[in-house]
């Protein structure tokens, strides 16, 4: 059962009563990420992300990890495009304890400036890993190749130098322009009394004040580029795609069928033709990037320098077999009861259940019944596919990124070829 408090300040606390576990997940959720981040402080939300680790006024860093150690507790957090969430599970009996300690750390870090300039160089360390890493860095590229110069299209780290130029007026800036009651949702699910729970983050959340003003942000607009990073390496990694869908999307059900189809399972065209038939990659996979009102449909392969021209000619054909062949019922049938399944086991999760409470506020602004949902799939038909795939998967609108031992060269002749 669902229940939900707003706060007189406008802190909305959302949360799900499941009362056969014995464990509770939460989440702070801020409607903040690198779509808010002007050009100059890309990845600030990334970086305030990780001070909130460092140490309040009431608890030193040491003690905020011991706390949850000493409780058998889990703390996490992470930052995405559009929002930052700072995250815990640990037993029921200890929801006091842990929602207050989850707590003052978003609402009382102190942002030391010598752990600032520690985490300058961890972070930087990060990118650098990062970069280190073609099959992640490629996916980024990809982004920029397809939507610069959004904010969408840029890292969620940040860069280097953007990085290095942080400091305590920045960041207490930015903390106090989005950390504020209107723009937060806290979210709790497992074995818990809402009025309890209420009243414990009450007494931390009330106090804290300020109305917060979104600005407006138009979707990105659809690039066509390709973009080639020249590097020695065993393999070429390769991203190649398009427009997909955002949330709000009424095609995002049947693109997600279409996404399972083409490439996004074991048993999908694209894997079984390129992997298993032909032998030419052992990663090779497509996959929906989806934001509020914008999407990405992204086809991966990672394969010798080789295969380049013969990979990119199979994903072509496989292409073009789905759009004009279409996909059989028995496909359809098979990728329904695979997305339903996924949604149905993660209600077995107290955080996928938590998780989903905040996804649901933030895109929809209401709590979507997995009913409503398992509805719309399988309302959907072959001829959905079809038209989806026409519209989604156009080759020659395909933005790509590339990088490994290749020149751009051949690059751009195989793929205009």
């Amino acid at each position: 059962m669902y229940q939900q408090t707003i706060l007189a300040n406008g802190l909305k606390i959302i949360s799900e009563s499941i009362p056969y576990v014995r464990s509770i997940a939460m989440g702070i959720w801020v409607k903040t990420g690198t779509k808010n981040e002007d050009q100059d402080l890309v990845g600030i939300s990334h970086f305030l992300e990780h001070m909130m680790f460092k140490g309040t006024k009431k608890y030193s860093a040491k003690d905020i990890v011991e706390i949850f150690d000493s409780i058998g507790g889990q703390l996490n957090a992470f930052t995405s495009k559009e929002y930052t969430c700072y995250y815990a599970k640990f037993l029921d009996e200890h929801l006091s304890l842990a929602a207050e300690t989850l707590s003052d750390m978003v609402l009382e870090s102190i942002f030391d400036v010598e752990e600032i300039k520690k985490e300058q160089s961890v972070i930087i360390e990060e990118i650098k890993m990062t970069e280190d890493t073609p099959d992640d860095l490629v996916h980024e590229l990809f982004a920029q190749a397809a939507w610069s110069p959004h904010p969408l299209s840029r890292p969620i780290l940040g860069k280097k130098e953007t990085v290095s130029s942080f400091n305590y007026e920045t960041i207490v800036n930015y903390y106090k322009k989005y950390y504020l009651p209107s723009n937060i949702i806290i979210t709790l699910a497992g074995n818990l009394d809402h009025e309890m729970a209420v009243d414990i983050l009450s007494k931390k959340w009330s106090g804290l004040t300020g109305e917060f003003t979104e600005k407006e942000l138009l979707p990105p607009i659809l690039n066509k580029n390709i973009k080639v990073v020249n590097k020695d390496l065993e393999q070429v990694h390769i991203c190649l795609g398009g427009r997909g869908v955002g949330y709000k999307d009424e095609d995002k059900f049947i693109v997600n069928l279409l996404n399972n189809i083409f490439g996004g399972s074991m048993s999908s065209r694209l894997f079984q033709s390129i992997r298993e038939e032909q032998g030419l990659a052992y990663s090779v996979f497509s996959y929906l990037t989806m934001y509020k009102d914008a999407g990405l449909f992204t086809i991966y392969a990672g394969i010798s320098k080789e295969n380049f021209s013969k990979v990119i000619s199979l994903i072509k054909e496989e292409v073009q077999k789905i759009i004009y062949s279409g996909v059989t019922e028995q496909e359809l049938t098979k990728a329904k009861e695979q997305v339903k399944g996924g949604l149905l086991l993660g209600l077995e999760s107290t955080s996928s259940r938590m998780s989903r409470l905040a996804r649901s506020d933030l895109y929809y602004g209401r709590i979507v019944p997995i009913s409503e949902i398992v509805e719309q799939i399988e309302k959907i038909t072959i001829d959905d596919i079809t038209r989806a795939a026409e519209r989604y998967l156009n080759f020659d609108d395909f933005s790509c990124a590339v990088i490994g031992p290749i020149d751009s060269e051949k690059v751009y002749k195989i793929m205009k070829g």
